[in-house]
């Protein structure tokens, strides 16, 4: 067994490294880079949407992209679910690049009313004053994961962001998630979220307006084979993700929910600002 550094937020990664892939080792833990999360944005993995500007990449409508690196997965992906939070976005009345504040505890948000549409809540207070901008509260379901690729082996850490009608989704990939039972040396026990392969492919629906979305369509691959080298090294690599997530090392980049960005054309749901 080898170890080897992965930079995120700074942490160990413990894999099996190919012989053709020594020398990287050597020099990868020599030549360090301690770079911390405030040098290291996780970034949200988009889908694409109509023909607009996509971060600039080759993204094509309903396409899954990675803003920060500009590549593209097409219409699906194969991923391992590494952690799950939920978080709560203040944005702003007129549309920003980012939010205004971030919540983590429901407890610590300002005094607000719910929209119609029931998805987003307006802010009333702060500070026990009236607010002054119209300025919106969503909840967001954080999906902090791995994603693979079988063939060359690599594996990427990023955040898939859910909120609005993706909540649904996210719900049930939650449920899958918990279900899962395998029997071991003591009798049955629930596996770790990272013990296990999941297709994320991409899926129009429509809502209750009879408008277009993309959405997700997520769906359990297999566990993992730990006896295969490479898919041992993904399982470290979750574990130490996920180590660093919960001791707050990594830093998400903060965009623009995807929601928000699909309002650009009239085929997908409105924004909720109105």
């Amino acid at each position: 067994m080898s170890k080897a550094k992965s930079e995120v937020g700074t942490v160990e990664v413990e894999s099996q490294l190919p012989a053709s892939v020594s020398s990287f080792e050597e020099d990868g833990l020599e030549f360090v880079e301690e770079l911390t999360s405030e040098e290291i944005g996780l970034p949200r993995i988009k889908i694409a949407v109509g023909t607009s500007d996509n971060h600039g990449t080759a993204a094509k409508d309903g396409e899954i992209y990675n803003p920060v690196t500009s590549k593209v997965y097409g219409e699906g992906m194969l991923v391992v679910p590494v952690h799950f939070t939920t978080s709560w976005c203040e944005w702003k009345s007129v549309q920003g690049d980012a939010p205004v504040n971030t919540f983590y505890s429901e407890k610590d948000l300002p005094p607000t009313v719910r929209r119609e549409d029931k998805q987003w809540r307006e802010i009333i207070q702060v500070n026990g004053e009236d607010h002054p901008e119209d300025n919106y509260i969503g909840l967001n379901h954080d999906h902090y994961v791995l994603i693979v690729d079988p063939e060359t082996g690599a594996c990427e850490s990023a955040l898939i962001a859910m909120t609005n009608t993706r909540i649904k989704k996210s719900k049930a990939l939650n449920t899958t998630v918990v279900s899962q039972i395998a029997q071991g040396a003591n009798g049955p026990f629930r596996p770790p979220r990272f013990a296990y392969l999941y297709n994320f492919k991409t899926i129009k629906e429509q809502n209750a307006k009879k408008q277009l979305y993309h959405n997700w369509q997520i769906t359990i691959d297999r566990m993992l084979d730990l006896e295969n080298a490479t898919e041992q090294m993904w399982y470290g690599a979750a574990k130490s993700f996920k180590k660093a997530v919960i001791a707050g090392e990594v830093k998400v980049s903060a965009e623009v929910p995807e929601e928000v960005t699909q309002s650009a054309t009239e085929t997908f749901e409105p924004s909720p600002f109105g």
